[in-house]
């Protein structure tokens, strides 16, 4: 069974996190309507644990602006359904999520008042469709270097390779952590009629899922990272992020 194109994969959610520089406390919550250019839905904050969470929707999902202490997230992610969903959650195909969510970063890793930055990470969940379990156990085996018996079950594959970055930052190195798995989407049909109701199974919808968590790795390059590399750096994490999704996992 053959690799499939990148642009064949679901995004689920796609993330980007900075880790500011100890010290930098900078956090607006202009940011989300100077991205989007509309006004976020709603807005939260917890003083005492000094967080802060601000969301509205985005083109097919909803976009997140999440405050920590010590981390700022940017999260492009399906809403969440109140019934039960008898698909996987997207917010649209590969190719294009990537696109509009690099258009995010970009514009916000060039405001003057984003924090000096520490750390720097990519992520997203991503999905296949696929016909059975049997049918995914055989597709993830394209993807990672292990066999996987097809009769077996609770398959989950987790590696992280490092890599040298190649932005220029002196001595900085990549963790690329990539964790894959067959998921099973189940769910059952109430159908209501004069003698009550009654309950229908539907078939499970299976699909590969793809975990992706690509970062600088701690104690490696200068800090904080170099504003001049700070977008190559984001786009290069994008990149290997791409790698994994189209390649798999090369040891």
């Amino acid at each position: 069974m053959a690799k499939f194109s990148p642009e064949e994969w679901q995004v689920e959610q796609i993330r980007l996190t900075i880790f500011p520089e100890v010290g930098e406390t900078q956090r607006n919550a202009g940011w989300w309507e100077a991205i989007t250019e509309e006004a976020p839905e709603e807005s939260t904050s917890n003083p005492k644990k000094g967080t802060s969470v601000i969301h509205g929707p985005f083109r097919e999902g909803k976009l997140i602006l999440n405050f920590a202490l010590d981390r700022i997230d940017w999260i492009f992610a399906a809403p969440m359904d109140e019934e039960p969903s008898k698909e996987f959650p997207t917010v649209g195909a590969f190719r294009e999520v990537f696109e509009a969510f690099a258009e995010i970063g970009d514009k916000w890793l060039a405001l003057s008042d984003v924090p000096e930055i520490n750390r720097m990470a990519f992520g997203a969940v991503l999905t296949h469709r696929e016909e059975n379990r049997a049918a995914a156990y055989a597709r993830v085996s394209e993807y990672v270097p292990i066999r996987i018996n097809p009769e077996s079950s609770d398959l989950i594959y987790q590696i992280n390779l490092a890599s040298d970055s190649q932005t220029g930052i002196e001595g900085l190195k990549l963790n690329r952590l990539s964790k894959w798995s067959a998921a099973a989407l189940r769910s059952l049909e109430l159908t209501l009629g004069g003698g009550g109701g009654m309950r229908t199974r539907v078939p499970e919808l299976v699909a590969i899922r793809l975990e992706l968590d690509v970062n600088t790795l701690p104690g490696t390059g200068v800090t904080p990272l170099p504003r001049a590399q700070i977008l190559g750096l984001f786009h290069e994490l994008m990149s290997e992020g791409e790698r994994i999704a189209t390649e798999g996992v090369v040891v």
